[in-house]
């Protein structure tokens, strides 16, 4: 099995554009998000308080 990307791998690829992203980085980005935990808001809320990419992958946070 392949190692888990590091958070500077995931950094590079969502800074790229989509159709810039080759079909293994997009392999890559769901085992990462397969490792996090998942939030999901009341539809009540219209999203506000679910995670986005910039929260599940911060800059400078560590890798799940």
């Amino acid at each position: 099995m392949a190692q888990h990307w590091t958070q500077a791998q995931i950094q590079t690829c969502l800074a790229k554009t989509v159709s810039n992203i080759k079909p293994y980085e997009v392999k890559a980005l769901v085992d990462a998000l397969k490792r996090t935990s998942h939030v999901e808001a009341a539809d009540s809320v219209s999203g506000t308080g679910e995670s986005t990419l910039a929260t599940i992958f911060p800059s400078n946070g560590l890798n799940p």
